[in-house]
């Protein structure tokens, strides 16, 4: 983990947080309408720098409001042009199209998502079954200490489903013909974002602020698009839930539910069509990426990322170049590294020692060593590695031999040529670290580092630790980014999705006229008492109570933030559409709780 990646987010998130919280003053103190009027007592308090947001906690949720950016919008928009006002519109009525698409699209991947992680579950459960009936009584799976009976009992219940049908198949199968069973290698599609679980926890305040940020770029075409239809908002809000931030722009709704079909579809998506232009201008920032990073296959390979819960991750390091591994060289333009690895031939041509090879060491020191079995853990096992000599095997102290590269075995009289034991798996990675060098040792399966170690060809021309996290940044917020456009479009309660599709069905009823009335708000109070622009959750027969433009319990529809009604049918559709898709995510979630399960067993 480098400080950096934890320091300079932080730094950024502090600079962005004094930025939020100045700019309602600064937008105050420009507005021209209030730059030669002295304020009353009660104006001035409220651009007061301390009145500036109101701060509110509702249990684990702290919440802070301001109005000071109600006018930004419409000052934003006020020096285009009709021209360029009209090519405004043309874009977000874009965005429009493209988040309808998007709608199907997320759809699709949710239960795309869906599929994928209940089938991880599924062939994990069998790999766990074929432990369990393996001909040779092998290990019988068993919960992980410290789960409990119910979380044990939830992962017996998906194993036993699958028991009886491995046991049919395995038993048409010969011992020579079944293959090893493979635990923990399925792959559950689509994977949550969970620092300290699926990512470093390091990255958590680089995935916040990528979080922060485009949340924020969201938020802004909400408002943008808004004010080109003549609406500012009522209120800006910043919420803090335990660790996830996120942000709201309110609007009121009796400028909201009279708005035509139109530019409703266009206040509901035009946050998703932010995020997907910021995805597609990421994307293209990706082909000027050679201006910061070079390429470094001719040395080796680069180090990308190593597990966080790997033995090598305290001796390996993001930009490191791995130059030999058992001496063989890993440069060129072929990857020696996963081949070799992974136990596949190594292509003819490649740099690699001689054969005989090994180490020469001292004939009195190799004779007076400890014989197998080696306990300490810088001693290993050697042999001779002359011929016609013995094969006992004794154990020297590792990095004062292997250190160094092997070479042909030409030794002096009084010294002799050694080689690792056959008994011993150890693997030899030579690195270079700026202008040192270095040698890491791994005791174990050569397949576990190929898993453990990401490696690539591009290292940074420039301030290696800056460009990294810089493109961590970028990686996380493309990520985020886009997730925030499908996500948000999904037909689910309070998304943009839901607030789309019920724009598109009222679009087929009838157009209410904008009353003259407008709400009475109390003048002396912070911010507006006003109906915010939601959905009535009331029921079916509330749309049968009163006469048209009323709501429930005679009153007009204006007065209750229910201007545009939602026809019988138009509202079980809404609520079809959120039941089904609340349950889709639902089901994902739980998919992916019992693939933890059967992964810790």
């Amino acid at each position: 983990m480098s400080l950096l990646e934890v320091a300079l987010p932080l730094v950024l998130l502090s600079v962005l947080v004094l930025l939020l919280r100045s700019a309602p003053a600064v937008v105050a103190s420009s507005n021209p309408k209030a730059r030669y009027k002295l304020p009353s007592p009660a104006a001035a308090y409220r651009l007061s720098r301390r009145a500036d947001w109101v701060v509110e906690r509702h249990g684990v949720t702290v919440s802070a409001t301001t109005g000071g950016l109600n006018s930004l919008p419409k000052r934003v928009l006020a020096g285009i042009g009709a021209r360029s006002r009209d090519k405004v519109l043309w874009f977000y009525d874009a965005g429009v199209v493209v988040s309808v698409v998007g709608i199907a699209v997320g759809i699709l991947g949710a239960i795309w998502a869906l599929f994928r992680v209940w089938w991880a579950v599924w062939v994990e459960a069998e790999a766990h079954a074929r432990v369990q009936h393996a001909p040779d009584g092998g290990l019988k799976p068993r919960a992980a200490e410290g789960l409990d009976a119910a979380a044990e009992g939830a992962a017996r219940i998906i194993k036993r489903a699958v028991v009886d049908a491995v046991a049919k198949h395995a038993s048409g199968i010969g011992k020579r013909d079944a293959p090893p069973p493979q635990l923990h290698t399925a792959d559950g599609g689509l994977q949550p974002l969970i620092p300290g679980i699926t990512t470093p926890l390091s990255h958590l305040p680089t995935l916040v602020l990528a979080l922060v940020v485009a949340e924020l770029i969201h938020e802004a075409g909400h408002a943008l698009a808004a004010a080109l239809d003549d609406v500012s908002p009522s209120k800006f809000s910043l919420n803090l839930h335990l660790v996830l931030p996120s942000a709201s722009v309110i609007f009121p709704a009796n400028a909201v539910d009279y708005l035509p079909f139109k530019a409703h579809a266009r206040l509901a998506t035009s946050g998703p069509w932010h995020n997907f232009v910021l995805w597609l201008a990421l994307f293209a920032l990706g082909g000027i990426s050679p201006l910061a990073w070079g390429n470094s296959s001719a040395e080796g390979r680069v180090v990308v990322a190593v597990a966080q819960d790997s033995e090598l991750a305290s001796h390996l390091r993001p930009g490191d170049i791995l130059t030999h591994v058992d001496d063989i060289f890993l440069g060129g333009k072929v990857d020696i590294w996963s081949k070799y690895l992974s136990g596949q031939p190594i292509p003819p041509g490649t740099p690699a020692p001689a054969e005989p090879n090994g180490w020469c060491v001292s004939k009195y020191e190799f004779d007076d060593a400890p014989r197998a079995p080696c306990s300490p853990h810088h001693m290993i096992g050697f042999v001779r590695a002359e011929h016609g000599g013995g094969s006992e095997t004794h154990c020297l102290p590792a990095h004062n031999i292997i250190s160094m590269p092997s070479t042909e075995c030409h030794c002096a009289l009084s010294h002799l040529c050694v080689n690792l034991s056959p008994l011993e798996h150890i693997l030899r990675i030579r690195i270079k670290r700026g202008s040192k060098r270095d040698v890491v040792l791994w005791s174990g399966d050569k397949v576990a580092v190929l898993h453990q170690v990401e490696v690539g060809t591009k290292a940074p021309r420039f301030w290696a630790a800056g460009t990294r996290w810089g493109d961590l940044f970028l990686a996380y917020l493309k990520m985020v980014t886009l997730s925030l456009f499908l996500f948000n479009l999904l037909p689910l309660p309070s998304t943009d999705g839901i607030h789309l599709l019920t724009a598109l069905l009222q679009s087929r009823g009838h157009q209410l006229s904008r009353p003259s009335r407008q709400l009475v708000t109390n003048p002396s109070s912070r911010h507006p008492t006003i109906n915010l622009y939601r959905y009535d959750e009331g029921s079916d027969s509330d749309d049968s109570t009163g006469g048209p433009g009323t709501g429930g319990g005679g009153e007009p529809a204006w007065a209750t933030g229910r201007g545009r009604r939602e026809e019988v049918w138009a509202r079980r559709l809404r609520r079809v559409v959120e039941g089904s898709m609340s349950g889709l995510l639902a089901a994902w979630a739980l998919g992916w709780a019992m693939l933890a399960l059967l992964r810790s067993s």
